[in-house]
């Protein structure tokens, strides 16, 4: 298996095929909000967020690191995780910190035509080799890393 080294923006990747999509090009990313305490921000009157892949209700009055910024975003990507896939829809919640929010360009609406088919797309790339596999296990996504990775072409 022969390699081919790509940079952009001072991200190191490797590939067996061209890499030729800018994952920027395609989404903006998104961090969500981050509460001081989580038992103390999640209850069951507060607004729909995604929290890893699961619905909670946030109380917009907890004390936030990062508070709610009213961002909705419809595709995901788990920050942290052994658990694949890595990317996955929801409709159009809020979202904190465990997970980013990819919000699509309309470059992306007009090249995937369903977010389904996005989502396809970007379970399908070979993240190990694009180097977001840690030594301990756990793929990490960040928002420098994920917005400046190049991906195969659709």
């Amino acid at each position: 298996m022969k390699l081919t080294q790509h940079h952009n923006n001072g991200l190191l990747m490797w590939s067996e095929t061209p890499l030729t999509v800018k994952f920027s090009d395609l989404f903006e990313v998104k961090v969500g909000c981050v509460a001081k305490s989580k038992k103390s921000a999640y209850n069951a009157e507060g607004v729909p967020t995604i929290t890893s892949g699961e619905m909670y209700n946030y109380d917009p009055d907890a004390e936030w690191i990062r508070p709610p910024n009213g961002t909705f975003a419809e595709v995901f990507c788990r920050v942290k995780t052994r658990r694949e896939p890595f990317f996955y829809t929801y409709k159009g919640y809020e979202f904190d910190g465990s997970v980013l929010g990819l919000i699509p360009t309309e470059f992306c609406q007009e090249t995937f035509r369903s977010k389904k088919n996005v989502v396809e797309f970007l379970n399908s790339q070979d993240w190990l080799t694009l180097g977001f596999k840690s030594p301990d296990g756990r793929y990490q996504f960040g928002q420098r890393s994920l917005s400046n990775v190049l991906l195969n072409n659709p």
